[in-house]
């Protein structure tokens, strides 16, 4: 299966959100709470709060951080 451009674009940001929210959130719940019981409990809902949180704000914030890197680099798009 072959994606458009604008597909591809869409998926990566999606696997980056779930690749940093789940890294964000693992970290978060370790140092507020350490190996304790329930922490993967902890984890993964902190972790879905996150990805609620990071999709959004990707899709919002890749274009503007695009766009002033290639102002900043002198490269067009």
């Amino acid at each position: 299966m072959k994606l458009s451009r604008r597909h591809a674009q869409f998926l990566y940001l999606c696997l980056l959100a779930l690749a940093m929210s789940c890294a964000t959130a693992f970290a978060n719940t370790f140092v507020r709470s350490g190996f304790e019981p329930g922490f993967v409990r902890l984890w993964l809902r902190g972790w879905a709060i996150s990805f609620v949180v990071a999709l959004p704000t990707l899709l919002f914030v890749a274009p503007i951080a695009r766009a002033v890197s290639d102002v900043l680099t002198g490269t067009r798009r």
